[in-house]
């Protein structure tokens, strides 16, 4: 049974041959070129530069952002990334100057699945974002395949709650269409990833299935090998070795008919990984085979752990010696090519297989160096999150600017008419004396615009004071049902994992809901005020205002070096910060400098008391002031009891900063 996209090849194929002219045939071979991009990406390149030089030839400007991207989609498809970004940058300077705001989109696209495909996370993110704005300028229908795309990278970025509101949008969506196919594909396959990062193999077994299935009966080659490979590694997660295996043969198998040296080398190493799992005795074939490809492709990465894979099995064979020297052969390489990875589990696997020996020395040397790479793993991670997740506070940041502004606008125009019925209701009434007041000329529409103003503000603050009262019902009411489920103790270990955090999160709306009802009360009050006699008591001002907050961080932590680390950190992305290594000290700043703090950081556990007394304090002056507390030791049972009544987030030390940073970005941004 002919597919969907085969028979689509076949109509473009006869469009190629059936040209009456070079400009026609240009343009069929480029949509032909596009098409076959996952099944025959070797041919699609050759299409692409066929078609652009006919279309150079003629001065056919239009067509060759189409031939220029369809040439990198084919090189992408063969791992030439460099080849493939130069092209991608080629049709997007063609489309920009066409001024063809549709194309830019598609290129930015394009080049961001190129940079993520690259494993250059940061700058995809930033491409697939930039497509996003300017599809939400041209459309009002959201882009199925870009949200695609900006979830796949939050899933790598580790963000699986980001992702997982993608890929759910983009299930939804592409449930209600026929098509496309690739999209269709693409949304199983996502979910499936999730589903493994989550440990769920089960789950992600079923979507990525799903996903082949589609891929197949779309003639989606490159995507049924990638796939196949990916069914294969779930498998062996559940212990599945023997159908594991069955899948990465069929995925070498795809990747050699489609030429694919790299995904060959992939799914090779993938089937040492599961030998050497299950204790086959073939895992040295199937590394030796791998490492000859990666070599051939001068792919270092590959090649190391190839290396380390080949060092593990002999290893195995109590060839310490052979071991030893594998990995000293991938520490040359790794070094060189600065793979951090790669070097960690090499400085790992040297300390043990040298501590086995009674090396200790030498031993506790790469063990100290392994650590060493760890840390600067944990910060290049750190790094590239917090940048994208800068690229993403600027999009959302003009975004919400928008969303604002049509807001604004909607609101208006439904409370014009209430607002005139007031006014009208008004008019009707009898009209009070004023032939005494002494009103005048300039200023007599004062009292009406004062009277305008005033029912404006009324009306905006009872709605925010009912979606206050909405929110702060909905949170508390799944904060209750949530706490209900955990206290059963009838889920797993890892879903009562999953649903603790899910518990933090809604505790961490809840301080939202009660700024807006308090904002709300304040704001009535002061109405109520100015309609009755003047009290002395209406012009005291309170010395620290209940409801402002500033923009520093106070960080109360007795352990300097945690102390340090977390100054350095926040200080590092734009927060101004002030420490504090003692509870004694910590009040004093506050009583001194409340006014300026935006948020607390504060370890519970310190050396002269308990955080809770500061909280107390503070709360007594600021409740809505938020606060993050922080703790490495159980806490009793009445703390517990108090962070979680205030809505407090209480973090598990040792601290994770780019995980302090993500909840800052939300209460307190830059």
């Amino acid at each position: 049974m002919k597919s969907k996209n085969s028979d689509e090849i076949s109509t473009l194929e006869e469009k190629v041959d059936q040209a009456s002219t070079d400009a026609e045939k240009a343009c069929a071979i480029a949509d032909l070129a596009w098409s076959i991009k996952y099944s025959d990406p070797a041919r699609a390149v050759d299409l692409g530069d066929q078609a652009l030089e006919l279309s150079l030839s003629i001065d056919m400007g239009t067509n060759l952002p189409k031939c220029y991207l369809s040439k990198a989609m084919g090189l992408l498809h063969m791992s030439r990334f460099k080849a493939a970004e130069k092209s991608a940058q080629m049709g997007l300077s063609s489309y920009r100057e066409l001024d063809n705001q549709a194309g830019v989109r598609h290129a930015l696209n394009v080049i961001g699945s190129i940079y993520f495909r690259w494993g250059k996370l940061a700058s995809a993110l930033e491409h697939y974002l930039e497509s996003l704005e300017i599809h939400n300028k041209l459309s009002n229908t959201p882009n199925s395949g870009i949200l695609s795309n900006i979830g796949a990278v939050y899933l790598q970025l580790g963000d699986t709650d980001r992702a997982l509101d993608c890929y759910t949008q983009v299930k939804i969506l592409a449930d209600k269409v026929d098509g496309p196919a690739d999209l269709k594909a693409a949304t199983c396959v996502n979910m499936g990833e999730i589903y493994s990062r989550m440990g769920m193999y089960n789950d992600a077994l079923e979507h990525l299935k799903e996903g082949y299935q589609i891929c197949l009966r779309n003639d989606m080659k490159q995507a049924v090998a990638a796939t196949t490979d990916d069914i294969g590694t779930a498998m062996m997660q559940l212990g599945r070795n023997k159908e594991a295996m069955k899948n990465y043969r069929e995925a070498l198998s795809s990747f050699k008919a489609l030429d694919d040296l790299k995904g060959e080398a992939l799914v090779l190493s993938n089937m040492g990984k599961c030998c050497l799992a299950e204790g086959s005795g073939k895992a040295m074939e199937f590394y030796l085979d791998s490492l000859k490809r990666f070599r051939s492709l001068r792919d270092s990465q590959g090649t190391a752990e190839a290396l380390i894979g080949i060092s593990m099995v002999m290893l195995e064979l109590g060839r310490n010696d052979v071991a030893l020297d594998k990995l000293g052969e991938a520490y040359e390489i790794a070094a060189k090519e600065g793979l951090k990875p790669q070097l960690s589990e090499i400085h790992k696997n040297l300390a043990s297989i040298l501590e086995s020996e009674g090396k200790f020395d030498t031993a506790f040397e790469h063990l100290k160096l392994y650590h060493e790479v760890e840390d600067h793993l944990r910060s290049e991670r750190v790094a590239n999150r917090l940048r994208s997740l800068r690229v993403i506070h600027n999009v959302e940041q003009a975004r919400e600017e928008v969303t604002k502004y049509i807001l604004e606008n909607i609101k208006l125009e439904k409370d014009k008419s209430n607002l005139e019925r007031i006014l009208s209701s008004r008019a009707n009434q009898p009209e009070k004396d004023i032939t005494r007041q002494e009103i005048p000329p300039e200023t007599g529409k004062e009292p009406e615009l004062k009277t305008r103003n005033d029912l404006e503000l009324q009306m905006l603050i009872e709605r925010v004071s009912m979606i206050a009262n909405e929110l702060n019902d909905v949170l508390t009411f799944a904060a209750e049902q949530t706490e209900k489920v955990l206290q059963d103790k009838t889920l797993s270990e890892k879903k009562a994992k999953q649903l603790h955090l899910a518990a933090d999160s809604i505790r961490d709306g809840v301080p939202l809901a009660k700024q807006l009802l308090s904002l709300c009360s304040s704001e009535y009050a002061d109405t109520e005020v100015s309609q009755s006699t003047p009290d002395d008591s209406v012009f005291k001002v309170d010395s620290v205002s209940k409801y402002k907050v500033g923009s520093k961080v106070l960080v109360v932590e007795d352990d300097r070096a945690v102390a340090e680390q977390l100054v350095s950190g926040l200080d590092e992305y734009g927060y101004s910060v002030i420490a504090s290594t003692s509870l004694m000290d910590a009040k004093e700043i506050v009583s001194e400098n409340l006014e300026d703090i935006g948020c607390i950081i504060i370890d519970i556990v310190l050396d002269d008391g308990s955080g809770i007394d500061l909280i107390r304090e503070v709360y007594e002056q600021k409740p809505l002031l938020p606060i993050l507390a922080g703790s490495s030791y159980p806490l009793s049972q009445g703390d517990k009891d108090y962070l979680k009544k205030d809505g407090i987030s209480l973090i598990q030390k040792p601290y994770k900063i780019d995980s302090i940073l993500l909840k800052l970005s939300t209460i307190l941004p830059l």
